[in-house]
Parts: C-alpha cells; sequence; structure tokens
C-alpha cells in the first residue's frame, strides 16, 4: 500500500500558503488555531502567524504546521502588496 503525498504549507518568507488541513481550521475556527496578520507601519510590512490559545494572555505562535508539520514562521521582510 502505497502513502499519498499530500501537498504541504508553503512558507514564502512574510506569508504562508497553507496545506488543505491548516487552511481548513483556520477558515473555519475549528478548535484554538486561528490565522492573525500582523502589521508593521515604518516597513509597510505585513505577515500572517498561526496562533494556538483562546485568550490573548496564552496564545503561542506555531513556527510549525501541526498538520504537515512543515516550518510556518514568518518574519516582516518584504513591503506589503495590497
Amino acid at each position: 500500500m502505497t502513502e499519498i503525498e499530500k501537498a504541504k504549507c508553503e512558507n514564502t518568507g512574510n506569508w504562508i500558503n497553507m496545506c488543505e488541513a491548516l487552511s481548513e481550521v483556520t477558515s473555519n475556527s475549528y478548535g484554538d488555531i486561528t490565522a492573525q496578520i500582523k502589521s508593521r507601519r515604518d516597513m509597510d510590512s505585513r505577515r500572517i502567524s498561526i496562533v494556538a490559545g483562546k485568550s490573548r494572555g496564552n496564545r503561542v505562535e506555531l513556527n510549525y504546521c501541526p498538520f504537515c508539520g512543515a516550518d510556518i514562521a514568518t518574519e516582516h521582510k518584504e513591503p506589503a502588496n495590497d
């Protein structure tokens, strides 16, 4: 029996092209995992971060996708293209 290869998250530096499972969870608010957009005005930069936890005081930012294991830590690198 062969295992079907699933698409993994792709980290572009300041943004994430999410795998199907992470996209589903963050889009439909399943559990405590959410996507947050963080911005820095001095750099005109935006980035996405994936966090786990309900209240502001106990949230943690995830460095790896809990579903596919890909590195999803992002940084403010490029100006926003909005």
